[in-house]
């Protein structure tokens, strides 16, 4: 945030160091022109799904959750941002967006059921399937089991990939790759 601020600042107060620094690298120029559109929440620019998105989420009650430091929706939609000025596309901002939005073994915020069909096909007709498989992928797993006993106990990610404990079935295992 205080790189978007400091970044406004430059942007607001010498439009000629903004020319520079677009004219320098095509990337600090795009990001440049993403961070302007997240600053005039200019979301159908940014991705045509987005507004639609976010209507979504607040239709939901994201707007009214509290999470962490703000709202659900602020996060998400914060989550989202970053990744977009990172260079990530619309697919991954996407995710960002939504990525705790079936709930996950950190969040219990749940705004959709990842165990009703119903609620996954909204779910990708708003994002794309390829979007929506990676949210509903990250919000079944067990990230403790990913993150603390396996990634950082073994102090790799092995290469053939691994099994980690569903989420919401104790029966059953997610591949990840």
């Amino acid at each position: 945030i205080i790189v978007l601020l400091q970044v406004r600042s430059i942007y607001a107060s010498d439009d000629s160091i903004c020319t520079i620094i677009r004219d320098s690298d095509e990337n600090n120029a795009r990001r440049l022109e993403t961070l302007e559109q997240i600053l005039a929440e200019d979301h159908e620019t940014i991705d045509e799904t987005l507004p639609s998105s976010i209507r979504e989420i607040k239709k939901r009650g994201g707007h009214r959750c509290w999470h962490k430091h703000s709202t659900f929706l602020e996060h998400l939609v914060g989550v989202h941002n970053i990744l977009r000025l990172w260079g990530e596309d619309n697919i991954t901002g996407r995710v960002g967006l939504l990525h705790s939005a079936y709930s996950n073994s950190y969040v219990n915020l749940a705004l959709f059921d990842p165990n009703q069909e119903s609620e996954r096909n909204i779910m990708r007709d708003m994002i794309g399937a390829e979007a929506e498989e990676l949210v509903h992928l990250f919000c079944i797993v067990d990230r403790q089991s990913v993150v603390v006993n396996t990634l950082l106990a073994q102090g790799y990610i092995p290469k053939d990939g691994l099994y980690v404990p569903h989420l919401r079935d104790e029966h059953q295992n997610v591949y990840l790759s």
